[in-house]
This record gives C-alpha cells, sequence and structure tokens, in this order.
C-alpha cells in the first residue's frame, strides 16, 4: 500500500474540474440545442445568448474537459512511479483552476463580445483572455512535471508522455502565432488566424490521449511488444514538425494555414500508424473502443469531405472530438473503480455509455446531412425546407440524448467521487491497481 492521501491529491483534484468542465458543458450545450432545433426554437427565444453560450461550451467541452483530464492522468502517472507532490504540482492547479472559474465569470461584463473563431472562440475581454493564459500555463506545468519525473518503460508511458509534448509544443505555436500576427480589424478573422495552427497542434495531444486510453481499456501487455514500442516514437514526428512551421511562415500566410491543414491529414495517420501496426492488439469486443474508432473513424472521412464553411466542419469535429470523450468516459469508470467505487452500477454506466455513442452517431449523421445542404454554422438559423427539417431534427435528437448522456455521466462520478476520494481516501481505503 501506498499513502493514497498524498499520492492521489492532485490526481483527485485534476479530475474534478475535468468533471465540472464536462457537466457544465452539457447544461450549456441544452441552450444551444434549444435554439437550433426545429418547433422549440420557436418556443425558447435564446439568439441573444446563442453565441456565448456556444463560446463557453465549446472552450468547457474541447478545452477544460479534455486537457483537465489529460492532466489528471499525468498526474496518476507521476504519482505511481512513488514522485511527491510539490509546490509545482499547487501552482499549476491553483493557475489552471482559476483560469477556469474566470472564463464563467466573463459574461458578467456587459462588454464582453462573442467571437466565433476556430478551435479556441473567445468571448472578447481581458478577463477571458487572463483565464485562459492561467488555464494554459497550469497545464503547462503540469506536462512539464510529467516529462521530466516520469520514465519511458512501455508503450503507455510513451504516449503520454508524447501527448504532453504535443501540447506544450502547440503553446509554443500559439505563443508564437500571437507574437508574429498584425492586428486585424476583423475580430474572428483576427482570432481565427492566431489560433489556427496552435489549434491542428492540439488536436495531436487528443489523439494521442484518445490512444492511452484505448491501450488501458483494451488491457494490453505493453512491454512484450517490442515493434509497437520502437513505432510509438513516430507520435512525435507531427507535432515537431508543426512546431517548426511558424519559423519559417506566418500566419497570415496561405501557406501557414495550408501547412497545417496538410499536417493535420497526413500527421493524424502518422500518429495512428503504430495502432494500425498493432490493430489486433486493440480489443474490439470492448464495444467503447469499437464505437469510439467507428467514431474517429467517421470524423476522419467528414474532414476530407468539408468544401465550405457551413455544418459539416461541426460534424468532422464533434465525430472526432466524441471518439475522444467516449474515452475518456470509458477510461474514467476504470479509474474510478480504482478506488473501491464498487457500488456504481455496472447497468448504469453501461447505459450511459451506450446512449452516448448512439446519440453522437445520430448527432454527426444530422450535422453531415446538414453539411450537405449546405446549412450555416455558428449561428441560430430558421429552417423552413422538408429536408433541412428533417437534417436539424436529427441533430436536435442526436443533441438531447448526448446532453442526456452526459449529465448522466456526470451523476454517475460525482456520487463516485464524493464517496471514494474525499471518504476513503481519509481512511487509507484506496488500493493501487
Amino acid at each position: 500500500m501506498i499513502d493514497n492521501q498524498r499520492t492521489y491529491k492532485y490526481f483527485r483534484y485534476w479530475w474534478l474540474l475535468a468533471l465540472a468542465a464536462i457537466g457544465l458543458s452539457a447544461l450549456l450545450a441544452i441552450l444551444l440545442i434549444l435554439s437550433r432545433t426545429p418547433l422549440l426554437q420557436q418556443w425558447f427565444d435564446l439568439n441573444a445568448l446563442f453565441q456565448t453560450a456556444l463560446v463557453l461550451h465549446v472552450d468547457y467541452s474541447v478545452l477544460i474537459w479534455l486537457l483537465a483530464f489529460a492532466a489528471s492522468l499525468w498526474a496518476l502517472q507521476i504519482r505511481q512511479e512513488r514522485h511527491e507532490n510539490s509546490l509545482v504540482d499547487s501552482i499549476a492547479f491553483g493557475m489552471s483552476l482559476s483560469g477556469a472559474v474566470l472564463l464563467i465569470l466573463t459574461p458578467l461584463c456587459v462588454s464582453a463580445v462573442p467571437v466565433m473563431s476556430n478551435y479556441i472562440p473567445v468571448l472578447q475581454h481581458p478577463l477571458f483572455f487572463t483565464g485562459l493564459t492561467a488555464f494554459a500555463i497550469g497545464l503547462m506545468l503540469a506536462a512539464l512535471r510529467l516529462i521530466f519525473l516520469s520514465r519511458l518503460n512501455d508503450m503507455g508511458s510513451i504516449t503520454l508522455r508524447a501527448s504532453a509534448i504535443a501540447f506544450l509544443l502547440a503553446l509554443w505555436v500559439f505563443g508564437i502565432s500571437i507574437v508574429q500576427y498584425r492586428n486585424s480589424e476583423n475580430p474572428a478573422h483576427h482570432f481565427e488566424q492566431m489560433f489556427w495552427g496552435g489549434g491542428h497542434m492540439l488536436q495531436f495531444s487528443y489523439i494521442l490521449l484518445l490512444q492511452y486510453g484505448w491501450l488501458k481499456l483494451s488491457n494490453i501487455s505493453e512491454n512484450n511488444n517490442r515493434l509497437w514500442l520502437y513505432a510509438s516514437y513516430l507520435l512525435f514526428i507531427p507535432s515537431i514538425v508543426g512546431a517548426l512551421i511558424p519559423l519559417f511562415y506566418t500566419p497570415e500566410s496561405d501557406s501557414y494555414r495550408e501547412l497545417f491543414t496538410l499536417l493535420m491529414r497526413w500527421g493524424m495517420l502518422l500518429i495512428l500508424l503504430p495502432l494500425i501496426l498493432n490493430i489486433n492488439h486493440l480489443d474490439l469486443k470492448n464495444k467503447n473502443v469499437l464505437f469510439a474508432l467507428l467514431l474517429l473513424l467517421i470524423g476522419i472521412v467528414l474532414g476530407a469531405l468539408i468544401r465550405a464553411d457551413n455544418v459539416m466542419v461541426t460534424a468532422h469535429y464533434h465525430a472526432t472530438n466524441g471518439a475522444i470523450t467516449l474515452t475518456f468516459m470509458a477510461f474514467a469508470y476504470q479509474l474510478v473503480e480504482k478506488f473501491n467505487a464498487s457500488y456504481i452500477s455496472s447497468v448504469w454506466s453501461l447505459i450511459q455509455l451506450r446512449l452516448y455513442a448512439a446519440a453522437m452517431l445520430l448527432y454527426v449523421g444530422g450535422m453531415a446531412w446538414s453539411g450537405f445542404l449546405d446549412i450555416p454554422r455558428k449561428s441560430p438559423v430558421h429552417i423552413y425546407g422538408g429536408m433541412e427539417q428533417v437534417a436539424m431534427g436529427l441533430m436536435g435528437l442526436g443533441g438531447l440524448v448526448a446532453i442526456i448522456s452526459t449529465l448522466l455521466f456526470f451523476g454517475i462520478c460525482f456520487v463516485a467521487t464524493r464517496h471514494t476520494l474525499f471518504s476513503n481516501l481519509s481512511n487509507g481505503q484506496c488500493r493501487e491497481s
């Protein structure tokens, strides 16, 4: 047994932040679904709140939830190697928590203007940018802790370190793009260009974390697979190449945008190559892995079909992020079980995961169909045509079920976390798996 109070302290903190983020993002999504679903959009006049809710929903579901969960995995990896907590851990979590709180407080400022930029939509106000910066600094410290304190002894540890390096290199691209980019009179174009390169780089970190989750869910004996271990060093290449692009091209150039687009298209395949070479080792009988793989493939295909700035883009990244979130949800249950949460109903967790997978397939299907019909994104629209009504209705149904399943996930995990991570830790009842 190990000293669990100290060992799992910051894993617990990051996990609670991730859980709060996904719960809040689901509540914000309710406003978005009501404002875009036929018939319902006529009952609720939410147009004024739509863009602010969309900014916060995207940032909490794609940034705070995913990156806080990543930090919890980074913290857990360090703790399992018996490293002590430090002042750096406290500063890292404190900065990120403060940043997350500032984001949700920004709408209270009347002068905050929503800007619908890709990857990181923003509320144009100093409070929001202070929050984003604080959150990023906290994650940077957490990633550095993992890189300098963890050992590379199996595929899992290599993949986890690659995700931390990919995140740090994404921060580098964000930083250098902000320094290089000249002010634009169009705020949307301004932030779009600044976040374009770093936003693509963040996706590499997320996909690496997705693979890490699949490794754990499949219970792969990693140390016995030398081919996989050697091939895993390919994971670092796309992020390193992406970090070099800003040294040769500025964010305003067409080459900058095109190169990051090409890097995402081909770099994603390079990152997935070790997994493709060893696909037979994945537990595809595990339906969570299978559905996540299906969503990821759909996301890649839809990305190749994008021809205009319509909801096809939304379908693409919801499929990809849906695959990542489904994997994280399934893995989260596995982590919660680590803390003696035997009272959690396996039936309810199974229902929740299947509901989420089915909901995302419906939601992405409705979005993709709407994309073929050229329905615009980033704004509430009134649909009058019959086919558009059906497509957006399918999206609305999938979205509502996704919200229900996400809130169910939040409820299950919150109850388990409340009992195990507060009561059991104080009693020393946590066990090492």
